[in-house]
This record gives C-alpha cells, sequence and structure tokens, in this order.
C-alpha cells in the first residue's frame, strides 16, 4: 500500500492498491491492465495517470492512529535520514539542538512514537515527512546527495496531496484541514477493503 511501486506491479496482478504512487512523472505502469481494484493513490500527480474514482493520500498519513497514545514532547528536534542518507546525521547545523536521532530501520512503532515526541522534525524521507504531518509536527526536508537521481515527483506528488507547497530547507508545516480530509478518505479506502475481503474478494 505504501512507497513509489507502481512501476513495480506486473500486468494482470489480482491485488489492491491502496496509497502507492509513482517515482517518475509519465513512467510506465501496468494499472490500466489490472485485474485488481485501485481504492486509493498517494497524490494528484500519480493520478492523472489512472483513471477511476478513488481516494488520495499515503496511507502513512494514518501512522499516529497505530499508538495508543499521543506521545509526549520530550525532544526540540527528531533527525530522520532516509534509509540511504549516511550524512544527514552528521550535519553540523542541528547539533546545537540536541536532536534525536532515528533510524528508520528500527521497529515501525518505535519509529512513529519518537517523531510523535518531537516538536519539530529534519528528514530526507518522504515518510519522515508524512509520519511528521499525521502528528500535526513542523518538518523541513532536506536533500540527501544520495537521492537527487530519484527526483522530486514523490515529494511533490504527496505535497499536493496535503495541499502544501513542496519546499526543502524549509520549515514547513502541512495543512490541518487537508490532512485531516486525507486520513478520513484513507479510513473509508480501507473499510472498503474490509467489505471486499469480507466478501471474499480478494
Amino acid at each position: 500500500t505504501v512507497g513509489s511501486i507502481l512501476e513495480h506491479i506486473p500486468p494482470l496482478w489480482p491485488g489492491v492498491i491502496l496509497g502507492a504512487g509513482q517515482l517518475y512523472r509519465g513512467s510506465h505502469h501496468n494499472i490500466h491492465a489490472l485485474a485488481g481494484t485501485v481504492l486509493a493513490l498517494r497524490g494528484p500527480l500519480t493520478a492523472m495517470s489512472v483513471a477511476g474514482d478513488y481516494a488520495i493520500g499515503d496511507p502513512g498519513l494514518l501512522a499516529d492512529e497505530l499508538l495508543d497514545e499521543v506521545p509526549r514532547k520530550t525532544h526540540e528536534l527528531a533527525v530522520v535520514p532516509h534509509w540511504s542518507d549516511h550524512t544527514l546525521a552528521l550535519d553540523p547545523r542541528y547539533a546545537d539542538f540536541d536532536p534525536l536521532f532515528i533510524d528508520a530501520a528500527e521497529d515501525p512503532l518505535s519509529v512513529i512514537r519518537r517523531i510523535g515526541s518531537c516538536r519539530k522534525v529534519v528528514t530526507s524521507s518522504l515518510h519522515g515527512m508524512i509520519i511528521a504531518d499525521a502528528f500535526g509536527i513542523p518538518r523541513r526536508f532536506v536533500w540527501s546527495p544520495t537521492m537527487h537521481r530519484e527526483g522530486d515527483f514523490k515529494f511533490r506528488d504527496y505535497s499536493e496531496s496535503v495541499g502544501t507547497p513542496f519546499e526543502p530547507g524549509k520549515l514547513v508545516q502541512a495543512s490541518r484541514w487537508h490532512v485531516e480530509d486525507r486520513k478520513h478518505q484513507l479510513f473509508d479506502a480501507y473499510r472498503e477493503l474490509g467489505r471486499m475481503v469480507r466478501r471474499g474478494l480478494v
């Protein structure tokens, strides 16, 4: 359901798509030939290439719903590098804030809880941005040297879904109205998936 994976889904795959997106604008995918169902796509840029009626939103926006309670704010700043980024954690600009360094490869619930415990987030990860938005935390995206070759399509696709400009290097807080709207659409999409499972359709 999550990630820039539409280009990797094979023709006639019978499953359900709920929140995935493209990695590049105009890239080839087989969504039109699928036997399965599209319940949601990550953002409006991905949606331009897929006809149909479905929700828009990345399921990572529901990350805060996985916790029993909202984490208490114990840190001023979280630094969340992309899994391929080995430079952000060494950036001296953030040392004065005594940041909480978060490894995205840790237990997922621990990553979510630790991000939620911070007042601001600096990240080179798309899902670092998204989890910050789920909690309503201001976040700053910084490019990783390893990420430039992928381009910014997935970031702009997600950012447009929450009505927030993609502005690397700036502290940004996503629109709570847009985030909550996306969450409601995703809840509805998961309810529909539940109905499909109960009917034996997937």
